[in-house]
């Protein structure tokens, strides 16, 4: 399950023996902080919450912690990064605590990556069908069902059109989705329903967020447009347009490259790192470009950055010689 579906379980008590998550760190220390409150009682932390490091620790360690009565109240906390899961016998102790009964102690074991399905295969299928594994990448979390979380979080309600408005102009990035939900929360106080006009006045107004729409409107061919939002006060340095133009293009190959391996639209996006509501925008630009454009575009941006810092341009005329030579390659269309 990713992070939203994890946290919503553990928040109403469905807190199992034992975790295997992998993926952003503050997701993981999120979800083990639920956890914790659900499992450790305040007053007895101190002995009842340990943190080790799997590269000192054995796996047949941590099980003995955590199945050790804990002291006073409550249950115990165990958490080992990035374990070494060596020998058979260690893997049989972890998935018999999976399979027991509630305890009212947890392992977790986290991982930067998700560990190789031929060393731990067994144990993965068992925690998945338990509900104990956890993706906390970036790509496992819808970025609709993230911001409904986190604005439910904040005792918020968010409109269906301001939603996929904010969800668009984000790129799908949690952590920048995060920063604007918080500026709409303060925004909107004391009101609780944030709308359309909300996200227009607030997050569509920042630097990094139009940046990306200057990008799309260049990279539509519709260099006009994209030159009267970057004039219209949108802030966006040159080095945040190099950044949006970037992303999207190496995005783009990406996506393109899996598509011609014979992947779906939809697999092609998950290889990628690409979020599903970015599918149609990205399917567009795969067929807009090929690869001798991307890499003409990418040479483009090259050489926009080197004119800034070489002190023959300003950032503004290099940003609008940028945005009319996309335009132009995008126009061209692919080489024959």
């Amino acid at each position: 399950m990713d992070y939203v579906k994890a946290m919503d379980a553990i928040e109403k008590g469905d807190v199992h023996p034992v975790y295997l998550m992998w993926g952003k760190k503050s997701l993981i220390r999120e979800v083990v902080s639920a956890i914790r409150s659900r499992v450790v009682d305040p007053l007895w932390s101190e002995v009842n919450c340990f943190k080790m490091d799997g590269a000192v620790t054995t796996v047949a360690e941590a099980v003995t912690v955590a199945c050790s009565a804990p002291f006073g109240s409550g249950g115990r906390l165990v958490v080992v990064d990035n374990p070494r899961w060596g020998s058979g016998a260690a893997l049989k102790e972890v998935l018999s605590l999976a399979r027991g009964p509630k305890t009212g102690s947890t392992l977790v074991f986290t991982h930067e990556e998700k560990p190789d399905g031929s060393t731990v295969k067994e144990l993965l299928a068992e925690l998945d069908k338990r509900g104990g594994l956890v993706d906390c990448s970036n790509r496992a979390v819808s970025a609709t069902d993230w911001v409904r979380y986190r604005t439910g979080k904040m005792g918020l309600q968010i409109a269906e059109d301001a939603l996929w408005a904010l969800v668009q102009t984000s790129g799908g990035d949690l952590d920048m989705l995060d920063t604007e939900i918080e500026k709409l929360a303060a925004y909107c106080r004391p009101e609780t329903l944030i709308r359309l006009e909300d996200v227009h006045a607030v997050a569509w107004g920042t630097s990094e967020l139009k940046a990306f729409q200057v990008a799309d409107l260049a990279l539509a061919g519709r260099a006009g447009e994209a030159m009267r939002l970057y004039e219209g006060g949108s802030g966006s340095e040159l080095a945040q347009l190099s950044q949006a133009f970037q992303w999207t293009l190496r995005s783009t190959y990406r996506f393109k490259h899996f598509l011609t391996a014979g992947c779906a639209p939809n697999e092609a996006a998950r290889k990628a790192g690409i979020k599903p509501f970015l599918v149609r925008k990205f399917g567009e630009l795969a067929r807009r470009l090929d690869g001798e454009q991307i890499a003409s575009l990418m040479e483009a941006i090259v050489d926009a950055e080197s004119s800034v810092r070489s002190g023959r341009m300003d950032e503004r005329t290099a940003a609008v010689i940028l945005l009319f030579e996309v335009a132009r390659v995008v126009n061209a269309g692919p080489a024959r």
